[in-house]
C-alpha cells in the first residue's frame, strides 16, 4: 500500500481555508480529507504532535501484553499436565 505525506504550503489565510475543505471530487468520485497520515508505521499529525501515534502504540502494546498473559496461564496449564504425565 502506498502512502504519501504531503504538507500544504501557504500564507496563513490560505492555510485556514484549507482547513475548511472537507471533500474533494476527482473523476466523480468525493474523497474524505483526514488530518491524519501512516508512514511506515508512524502516524503523523498536521502539528506533528504524535499524540495519535502514541496512543496506537500504548492500545497496540495492551492488547499484546493482554495475549501473552492469556498464552502464559494456558503455556503454565499445559506444562503441568506433562510434567505430572512424565512423572
Amino acid at each position: 500500500m502506498l502512502t504519501s505525506l504531503r504538507w500544504t504550503i501557504g500564507t496563513p489565510t490560505q492555510l485556514c481555508l484549507a482547513e475548511n475543505i472537507g471533500t474533494v471530487t476527482i473523476a466523480e468520485t468525493s474523497l474524505t480529507l483526514s488530518t491524519q497520515v501512516k508512514s511506515l508505521g508512524a502516524i503523523f499529525d498536521p502539528k506533528l504532535t504524535f499524540d495519535s501515534h502514541v496512543s496506537a502504540i500504548h492500545k497496540a502494546s495492551n492488547y499484546h501484553i493482554w495475549a501473552l498473559r492469556h498464552i502464559c496461564r494456558v503455556l503454565i496449564f499445559h506444562l503441568r499436565s506433562i510434567t505430572s504425565l512424565t512423572h
